[in-house]
């Protein structure tokens, strides 16, 4: 029975994915795969939604919240090399504190995501051509002090894939970053 639940909810909702607090989900714009080139780029779009409220998350611009986003990808065409996108550590914080967001049962946050805009790293490096990928994001707050202290979310949540282009472009931006 519970087999049966699972499949029907993956069948209702096709790019989320929840665990208890949150669901979490990404989308392009206008439902189309989303396009990284240097001269046409679209941002992908990662939300988070409150099941169950309140719900804090730490904010994207402190550190605490800068590393909770990060996604895998797989070339359609060869699904057995797995890519990973992870924040780049280069980042200088001119202002530091661990700053939520509160959630209330339904409210969402979106954070939109430019892989091409110089703050995300992949590896293993991306082939200088251009390629489709199927792209899963996660979103990760692992448990500690300050998140007992905040009162905020911990836990790791997946979504589905969505289909994207990545130009060679922007594969050969990223492959620089952190080396």
């Amino acid at each position: 029975m519970r087999t049966v639940l699972v499949l029907l909810f993956c069948l209702l909702f096709p790019f989320a994915s929840q665990a208890g607090e949150l669901r979490v989900e990404l989308r392009g714009n206008d439902s189309k795969p989303p396009i990284f080139r240097d001269n046409h780029r679209n941002e992908i779009h990662f939300l988070l939604t409150a099941k169950k409220g309140p719900v804090r998350v730490f904010q994207e611009w402190c550190s605490w919240g800068y590393f909770t986003r990060s996604f895998a990808a797989w070339a359609l065409n060869a699904v057995d090399k797995k890519y990973v996108f992870k924040r780049s550590n280069r980042m200088a914080w001119t202002k530091n504190y661990p700053a939520t967001h509160k959630l209330k049962k339904g409210e969402f946050l979106i954070t939109n995501v430019d892989l091409c805009d110089g703050t995300w790293t992949v590896e293993p490096d991306l082939p200088k051509k251009d390629l489709e990928l199927s792209l899963i994001g996660y979103f990760e707050i692992k448990p500690d002090e300050e998140t007992r202290k905040q009162k905020v979310f911990t836990g790791k949540l997946k979504t589905r894939p969505i289909k994207i282009i990545m130009g060679k472009s922007c594969a050969a931006i990223i492959n620089k970053i952190d080396q």
